[in-house]
């Protein structure tokens, strides 16, 4: 998925009254990715909310097919420093079929300048720059412009929700302890299937797979080889050796558990944390016991590898009734967070 630049990215609007006129604004570059990992930490501590980042992470998703630095980002500098910036990350990929065109927003402000305006600066200037990317790409769409909000941050929910954002979805962080063995009941097999390893050479396979199982599910839209590659098995947070296909068996894939391992969680919290962050299962094989199976296997392979919790999401609608799912094999609730969206009317072509 290649973004092509856009015509005509918006003029970046002044900063909000007050703030030193030797502060600067331009689009962020890979090099700055330091300073927005340094920018998250200090909000992390600042506004706890178990959320853990080094620059790696920053600089995979800057170089990610779904951002545009030049058209889709922006901060804010006093002199070197980073004080606040903002970063879209476009979801639909170019040429797609989809009915709508989708954007994540993702964005902070150092604590030491809060409530200087600086947030509604960010998010107002982030969607003016999703719906210039969006008008360059597919003017005649819909577009879903979109934020994350952890329930330990309500600050950030208040400040979305004034510049016109609503609360479309919730989502449930469930978890599992891995040396609790007694809270893995057994799973029956699913005759006429296998659960076996990930290999490389199910790359594509599981990604057409995931494409069409999530087909029915809120907010997802089919991934692009590009795409897929940079989010999945490109991705240096992906964990090969303890993620898992289920097959036919006749050998063709129909589900699949795909394992993530984050660093700087893993270095924060001094343990490791698997997340098992994409389940899917081919919708003509749903309803079989097929995603229990699959989870049940990846627990104890997880354990053995020296992981100490297994953490998933799961949409608190899901169509399949994931969460039941998931309860079913020792998962319980660990918290929620939602999605706030905002509606962009499409430009007359």
């Amino acid at each position: 998925m290649s973004l092509p630049v856009s015509p005509a990215r918006p003029a970046t609007a002044a900063l909000p009254d007050g703030l030193p006129s030797s502060w600067t604004v331009r689009p962020l570059e890979t090099v700055d990715a330091a300073a927005v990992a340094g920018l998250l930490t200090a909000e992390e501590r600042a506004h706890p909310a178990d959320f853990h980042v080094d620059a790696d992470e920053v600089t995979e998703t800057f170089t990610s097919p779904m951002v545009d630095l030049a058209n889709g980002t922006v901060g804010v500098f006093d002199g070197p420093e980073l004080v606040a910036y903002g970063v879209v990350q476009v979801v639909t990929p170019s040429g797609s079929a989809a009915r709508t065109w989708m954007a994540y927003l993702d964005g902070a402000v150092h604590p030491d300048h809060e409530r200087r305006g600086l947030g509604r600066w960010i998010v107002d200037e982030s969607v003016r720059s999703a719906r210039a990317l969006r008008d360059a790409t597919a003017p005649t769409l819909v577009g879903e412009v979109k934020i994350g909000l952890p329930v330990e941050r309500p600050g950030v929910a208040a400040l979305v929700a004034d510049r016109g954002f609503e609360v479309w979805r919730w989502f449930t962080e469930m978890r599992v302890e891995l040396d609790d063995a007694t809270a893995r009941p057994a799973v029956p097999d699913v005759p006429g299937h296998v659960v076996r390893p990930y290999r490389s050479a199910d790359e594509d396979a599981v990604r057409l797979v995931s494409n069409e199982a999530f087909g029915d599910h809120w907010g997802s839209v089919p991934m692009d080889a590009e795409t897929w590659r940079s989010r999945y098995p490109g991705s240096a947070t992906f964990r090969p050796d303890v993620s898992v296909v289920a097959t036919t068996d006749d050998g063709r894939i129909v589900g699949f558990v795909l394992v993530a391992e984050y660093d700087a969680e893993t270095v924060e919290r001094g343990f490791r944390t698997a997340y098992l962050s994409r389940i899917g299962t081919a919708r003509a094989h749903r309803g079989l016991g097929l995603a229990s199976l699959m989870v049940q296997r990846v627990l104890p392979i997880l354990a053995a590898a020296g992981y100490r919790r297994a953490d998933l999401d799961v949409d608190s609608d899901s169509p399949t009734g994931a969460g039941r799912i998931y309860a079913r094999v020792g998962f319980g609730p660990v918290k929620q967070h939602s999605v706030a969206g905002l509606r962009l009317p499409p430009t007359d072509s």
